[in-house]
């Protein structure tokens, strides 16, 4: 074999194995390539599925409950509505300011679906990026949920507040033909009030949740009042409670509905109301104005929501 023709074999040789390495690279920068369009197609269809999940509940108006993981952090469960969904975070807003050492902390967020076949509970974990406190509100800027799935959780718990938790309650008959009042001044005396240390235990919180509660009332102190307690009669109603005997006091009014009635005989005779919430707003102290917002009984209510939590959660750790 002539020099020459090994020469145009070797080169050839190498030309084949250049074509061969090349060929591969091709194939594998396109395999990577269909690889990684096929992930992010699976990706985006699996965003926008969790996005429509998420504007389900936003339309709904539900709340969202948020349990950090951090046992040794005050705040264990913060109750929010969905404010922005983004194509990264999510931003919640709670009725309260909320410290920012909550940054950066792992949560499990639960949310109620409402549809015809019942009721569905949803959970996902994620992280909170950012905490913006406004006047009146605080905003937590949590990560997208990379998935979202089922979580049992009880709707609507209810729980017995410690007797100190309750501070003030009051009741005012509600005419449902005029206006509900703007200012606390435009209202008159209140059929009946309880101050904690102050009144004699005529009326006690027998047990609340995030869309309404239960309120013994002493027979001794009606008065010929029986009629304003009655079935569906409407009642504008003042509760002042606390998280906690060292946390701030709340003002809480509300507009109930008496759904049902029951007598008590023993120990002493009394009344059982059970009254659902329709109107509420929350008051500054110092201020007078009422700023009333409307809920639905299938979302709950934001504060009430997280009060309820917050002495579920003391009363387990009381438990343990």
């Amino acid at each position: 074999m002539s020099k020459e023709l090994l020469k145009t074999l070797m080169s050839g040789i190498h030309t084949l194995a250049f074509l061969l390495v090349a060929f591969v690279i091709v194939v594998t920068l396109l395999f990577a390539y269909l690889k990684f369009r096929h992930k992010l197609k699976n990706r985006q269809k699996q965003q926008a599925s969790l996005r429509k999940m998420l504007e389900d509940a936003q339309l709904q108006n539900n709340i969202f409950e948020i349990n950090l993981q951090n046992q040794e952090i005050r705040y264990h469960t913060i109750s929010c509505l969905l404010g922005k969904i983004g194509s990264e975070t999510l931003e919640l807003e709670a009725l309260n300011l909320l410290p920012s050492e909550l940054c950066h902390e792992a949560v499990e967020i639960f949310y109620r679906i409402y549809s015809k076949e019942g009721v569905t509970i949803r959970k996902f974990r994620s992280v909170i990026r950012e905490v913006r406190n406004f006047e009146r509100q605080t905003v937590l800027v949590v990560q997208f949920p990379d998935e979202i799935g089922s979580g049992e959780r009880r709707l609507f718990h209810r729980i017995e507040p410690p007797k100190d938790r309750v501070r003030v309650i009051a009741f005012w008959a509600l005419n449902p033909d005029l206006p509900l009042p703007k200012e606390t001044n435009e209202l008159g005396s209140p059929l009946l009030q309880y101050r904690h240390g102050v009144d004699k235990e005529t009326i006690q919180v027998s047990d609340v949740s995030a869309s309404g509660m239960a309120v013994q009332i002493a027979t001794s102190v009606l008065g010929g009042m029986e009629q304003a307690f009655q079935k569906d009669a409407r009642l504008l109603t003042l509760l002042v409670y606390c998280h906690a005997p060292d946390r701030p006091l709340v003002i809480y009014w509300s507009t109930c509905k008496i759904c049902n009635v029951r007598n008590q005989e023993t120990p002493e005779p009394a009344l059982i109301l059970g009254m659902e919430f329709t109107n509420w707003a929350l008051l500054e102290r110092g201020k007078s104005e009422i700023h009333w917002l409307a809920t639905r009984q299938a979302a709950g209510i934001s504060p009430m929501s997280q009060w309820v939590m917050q002495m579920d959660r003391d009363q387990q750790h009381l438990s343990t």
